[in-house]
């Protein structure tokens, strides 16, 4: 029976067994138990109870969750703001304390809760009264006995009340707080658990993840090129490899379009997925072994059950701005973004490209990248400025397009490059261009359209000689040169010219 959000303060059913109720327990349960008596009304679990249940339910991390909100023992009420208290006392001991703790310490006898209690929620709800009663009772004399009479000491005392409240935007923490050596001593953990590999999503490319540890939350990749190079094709391929690779059911990607209809992107991911020959697939002459292959893949699909790790595509015709992307990801839940068109969004802001691409920049990385409801990886594509040589094979962060824009707010900057050479033998340069966690290296790609194969072919060096990669490349496409051969004339046959990047 749904309870509401005050709850029944009673017992869990069972026989009372001490071995029933620490197996029920969520957290572990105090020797002896506290105390059990018949359930009281819904109107005993307050807001500041709820809290608390929901944190001694999740621990320490639940109690960390609520002091991110600026949350201390004077904002609860009653005998909640003593047992908050001791969260503050024994969380510089490495827990929280037991029931029996908790009654010893306060006199405050504590029931387990019948149903869970978000943290996240009620904290929040405790936040907002707090910073509501102390804005009313600082407002109401300020407006009834000050501000008439002396409205320059009204608005001293109106700065000085905004300094008082200044908990109600979060906390900062310190380096010796206990939170931060728990995230350091786990997140070490956990690369130490992955042999120095990846941390976040992998990518197409083995040697790009063995530098930067996969896409992760809270960083911005940003994914420059020149018009036509490709650079939506690796945006998709890199989406598609996630989904294929790093997805669990019921997890997914997002990639948004500024530029294509999701007819255009969904048929871009079946040519990669299937590695079809697109311009082929695009204008219905696929081979009878093609067709076979898409069809059946087609009917595999309309019969898939729900919960598969998908791709979800959403475009211009239903996302503006980044708030209508952090809307989505609320929605959908995503382990990463990737978006194509950083320079198109925000269009109905009316802001030159300059002050557009620094917005969305700031925008993506503080408002999604840095969230903390529901933080993510991101990975946009960009243009070089116009004055850049198309066939220049590498560039620098300064030459991106509104570079002050993306370089200030970029985690990471990886370009795409070719020239004719490498166009007609259907490569890329894949090159870092800057980040500031690690130092990337260049990497010369396959880029064929009729086979759907961008993987990596060498590591192109500082001096005159390109290192081998040492990871496969994957298959060599026919008629193409082995890494050590110069880039060979396009495969017969393949209209270069025609091709939609």
């Amino acid at each position: 029976m749904h309870k509401g959000f005050r709850g029944d303060g009673g017992p869990p059913p069972g026989d009372g067994s001490p071995e029933e109720d620490e197996a029920a327990a969520p957290y572990p349960a105090p020797e002896p138990s506290p105390p059990k008596a018949a359930p009281k009304s819904m109107d005993d679990i307050t807001l500041d109870r709820a809290l608390v249940f929901a944190i001694l339910a999740e621990g320490l991390p639940g109690y960390f969750k609520a002091r991110k909100l600026g949350l201390e023992a004077a904002h609860l009420q009653g005998e909640d703001a003593k047992v908050f208290a001791m969260f503050e006392q024994f969380s510089r001991k490495g827990r929280l304390p037991t029931f029996v703790e908790i009654a010893a310490g306060t006199g405050q006898v504590l029931l387990r809760p019948e149903e869970p209690y978000d943290v996240d929620l009620f904290a929040g709800k405790v936040a907002d009264r707090a910073l509501q009663n102390k804005l009313k009772d600082g407002m109401g004399p300020i407006s009834r006995d000050v501000l008439i009479g002396d409205p320059h000491q009204a608005r001293r005392d109106l700065h000085t009340l905004v300094r008082d409240t200044a908990w109600s935007i979060g906390s900062v923490t310190s380096y010796t707080d206990p939170e931060i050596a728990m995230e350091l001593r786990d997140d070490y953990k956990e690369s130490k658990a992955k042999g120095g590999g990846l941390l976040g999503l992998s990518s197409p490319w083995p040697n790009v993840d063995k530098h930067s540890l996969g896409i992760q939350s809270g960083e911005l990749t940003v994914l420059l090129a020149k018009r036509k190079t490709g650079k939506s094709w690796l945006l998709f391929k890199w989406a598609a490899h996630c989904m294929r690779n790093d997805l669990k059911p019921g997890e997914s990607v997002l990639i948004i379009s500024m530029e294509m209809t999701r007819k255009s992107v969904y048929r871009r991911l079946a040519a990669i997925d299937l590695r079809l020959d697109y311009q082929d697939f695009r204008s219905g002459r696929l081979t009878t072994d093609e067709e076979i292959r898409l069809f059946a893949h087609c009917a595999e699909l309309m019969e898939a059950p729900p919960g598969l790790p998908t791709v979800h595509v959403a475009c211009a015709d239903t996302i503006r701005d980044v708030a209508d992307i952090c809307d989505k990801v609320a929605e959908l839940r995503p382990r990463a973004v990737f978006l194509d068109g950083l320079y198109i969004l925000g269009r109905d802001k009316k802001l030159g490209m300059w002050e557009r691409t620094i917005t969305n920049c700031a925008e993506l990385k503080l408002d999604l990248c840095s969230s903390k409801e529901l933080p993510v990886g991101v990975v946009a594509t960009s243009q070089l400025k116009g004055s850049k040589d198309k066939n220049a094979l590498d560039a620098d962060a300064d030459d991106a397009a509104y570079a002050k824009a993306i370089g200030d707010w970029a985690d990471a900057m990886r370009g795409c490059f070719m020239n004719e050479e490498y166009e007609k033998a259907g490569r890329r340069v894949f090159a870092a261009m800057e980040s500031r966690e690690f130092r990337g290296v260049d990497l010369q790609i396959q880029f064929n359209l009729k086979t759907m194969n961008f993987d990596e072919i060498k590591i192109m060096g500082d001096g005159d000689e390109d290192e081998e990669s040492p990871v496969p490349a994957g298959p060599v496409v026919t008629g193409h040169a082995t890494p050590d051969e110069p880039p060979p004339a396009a495969p017969s046959g393949h209209d270069e010219a025609a091709v939609e990047y």
